[in-house]
């Protein structure tokens, strides 16, 4: 998953970018919480630029977790854990978001947060790993602020070998696992 702001693009307060999907959850599990990764990639020093570019957690519209892009670890994949045994005792379901929110509106601030392997303890993730197009619902309140699922290519070399083959017989190649993108 990735939640972006590119160069040159100004946000306002409030703008946000999210991936959201209904989650199961199982009301006999004693303890919930939601693994994820992510990494931070921006451009320049972010010396000083705290409390601009906040990443999220929701659960039902409610934020759980949040951290500022600024705070440590940076341009590296970080795992994290996040405790929701408090929102999610008693739940059968709920909406579970991953958000990219504007603090404060910038100018020229970019930055491309990558989320990716989502796992629930409690409840039930469909594509945590975001390995396919499905399974979450993108959404942004602003042209500024933007979510997309990028998927890596299927280097298997038989799907090559098939693309190839479709491809000079002038065929277009149409297999379940290609390269594709999806953007709001």
């Amino acid at each position: 998953l990735s939640l972006s702001v590119s160069h040159n693009t100004s946000t306002k307060v409030g703008d946000f970018a999210q991936a959201q999907q209904q989650v199961r959850v199982d009301p006999a599990a004693g303890r919930y919480t939601v693994s994820f990764s992510d990494y931070d990639e921006y451009s320049g020093d972010l010396d000083g630029s705290t409390g601009y570019h906040i990443k999220q957690i929701l659960v039902d519209g409610q934020p759980v977790w949040n951290s500022d892009v600024a705070d440590a670890g940076g341009e590296t994949w970080q795992r994290h854990t996040v405790d929701l045994t408090n929102v999610l005792h008693g739940k059968t379901s709920a909406a579970l978001a991953f958000r990219l929110y504007e603090a404060n509106g910038v100018g020229d601030y970019p930055i491309d947060v990558g989320i990716d392997d989502v796992a629930g303890e409690g409840f039930t993730v469909a594509n945590g790993g975001f390995e396919q197009s499905n399974g979450w619902q993108l959404s942004t309140n602003s042209t500024g602020v933007l979510p997309a699922v990028d998927l890596a290519p299927d280097h298997d070399p038989r799907n090559v070998l098939a693309a190839a083959k479709s491809a000079l017989a002038g065929q277009s190649y149409a297999a379940s696992n290609r390269s594709e993108e999806r953007r709001v």
